[in-house]
């Protein structure tokens, strides 16, 4: 890993997440607001989902799948892939809201 954005522990099911890394003023960029929650949201994803057992996906657009780096983490799509959101609903033994699934029009 590049850079650790965030770490869960499936045997005491919680996650820590850091968005230090995500910040503009690390990589030199211009403040962007929306695009630090985006990256904080996708990273939350990922370790809660750590945290419930639930492993990363295959796609690599879905917003848990395995960033090489900052870009491929922004690259990603805001949604969880099917997988990930049957693994969710199996952990936490609910159905998840239709706005849970990507719709056929997102990136």
């Amino acid at each position: 890993m590049n850079y650790l954005f965030g770490t869960a522990f499936t045997n005491g099911r919680f996650g820590l997440t850091s968005y230090a890394r995500f910040q503009a003023a690390m990589w030199s960029e211009p403040p962007d607001r929306k695009r630090l929650v985006a990256r904080s949201y996708r990273q939350c994803l990922s370790s809660i989902g750590f945290a419930i057992g639930v492993p990363r996906p295959t796609d690599p657009t879905s917003a848990r799948a395995y960033p090489n780096g900052l870009q491929a983490q922004d690259a990603k799509s805001e949604y969880m892939s099917e997988a990930c959101i049957a693994g969710f609903e199996r952990a936490l033994g609910i159905t998840l809201p239709p706005s849970a699934h990507k719709p056929a029009d997102a990136r």
